[in-house]
């Protein structure tokens, strides 16, 4: 590549939001807690770019991650590894290292150089960062038809890729949802994957609206307030279904060796938090699976060890616990759940 080599750190510390103009994303960053908040605004993925936007939220980001990164790492360091994957956008592109400056290629033809500012200077380098990308687009089509969420994504990718193997970028929609996923959101607590009738259940959580109007694993749900949803994208379903707590929803269902006729269900929506922890026994042994940490996580488990415990009595013989395929996410909540372990003594 051009630009010379930058050591990669091997340590993260949190999780960072950023947010700026139009645009929404977060970082993820291993050892992480809750995220650093920053005020909402509309996103729209298929903004312009816009060089006064961008350079806020890059200089959010870099400010951000540099605050909270675990070791030290100069804000230079990542606006270069950020304007170096900007290839991955147009090959055609290169940004060239000369030490204290940088050029700009474009197909092996010289266009301009910029100076450096100081290595700590956010505002400059975020600068410079929206600068050369506004640039390109005034030579690259790839660039002048691209996004600028995709810009962005290249952007943030260089920049995840600066730090660690753990460490990667979320575009808006994606963080909404992780979002959804640790602190809860308005909807009917069913897992469904997508069929060719609508929506397949194949899981109702535990005390959720869904559990309490009688929904089953194996239903299917074939409208939503009327609507037909046989041809709609995962997305748009669960768009429909959640909404605000305490708002209603009338559903469709189909049931298994139930006449052909649908069943129609009105379901108040509640606040879901998604479960992470499931508990099963046999001959004695309470076994656990947690498969993520949320802000619910240490409650459930606690909870499940009740339950076990309660089921078992004198013949509980001992605790398995499957961390396998966790995706790790909130800090706090898997350190609680760590110390509860330890209390009952699940760790020796």
């Amino acid at each position: 590549m051009p630009l010379r080599p930058i050591q990669h750190l091997r340590h993260l510390s949190q999780r960072l939001v950023f947010l700026g103009g139009t645009a929404l994303g977060i970082i993820s960053l291993s050892s992480c807690s809750v995220p650093y908040s920053l005020p909402i605004t509309t996103y729209n993925p298929q903004a312009e770019y816009d060089l006064q936007t961008a350079s806020e939220i890059y200089t959010d980001a870099f400010d951000h991650i540099t605050e909270y990164y675990i070791e030290e790492i100069d804000v230079s360091q990542l606006a270069l590894a950020a304007m170096d994957n900007l290839t991955t956008i147009d090959p055609e592109l290169e940004i060239i290292d000369n030490g204290n400056s940088l050029t700009i290629t474009y197909s092996g033809e010289p266009i301009s150089r910029h100076g450096y500012p100081s290595t700590l200077d956010s505002i400059a380098w975020a600068w410079l960062t929206a600068s050369v990308i506004s640039e390109a687009q005034s030579l690259s089509s790839e660039f002048q038809k691209s996004s600028g969420e995709k810009i962005n994504q290249a952007v943030f990718d260089g920049v995840a890729g600066e730090l660690d193997k753990f460490s990667r970028y979320s575009p808006p929609d994606k963080a909404k949802i992780n979002r959804d996923n640790r602190n809860g959101f308005g909807g009917l607590g069913i897992r469904y994957v997508k069929d060719p009738k609508g929506a397949h259940i194949i899981a109702v959580m535990e005390k959720t609206p869904a559990e309490a109007v009688g929904l089953m694993a194996g239903d299917i749900i074939t409208r939503v307030d009327g609507k037909n949803i046989s041809q709609l994208s995962e997305k748009k379903i669960t768009r429909l279904m959640k909404g605000p707590e305490n708002s209603k929803v009338r559903i469709s269902v189909l049931r298994k060796n139930k006449a052909s006729d649908t069943i129609e269900m009105e379901i108040t929506r509640k606040k879901i938090i998604v479960q992470t922890v499931y508990y099963s026994s046999k001959d004695g042994i309470a076994y656990f699976k947690i498969t993520s940490f949320n802000n619910h996580t240490p409650q459930s488990m606690l909870d499940k060890v009740r339950k076990a415990q309660k089921e078992n009595g004198d013949n509980l013989k001992g605790y398995i616990i499957d961390l396998r395929d966790n995706g790790g996410g909130v800090k706090n909540a898997a350190v609680v759940t760590a110390d509860l372990l330890a209390l009952l003594r699940f760790v020796e």
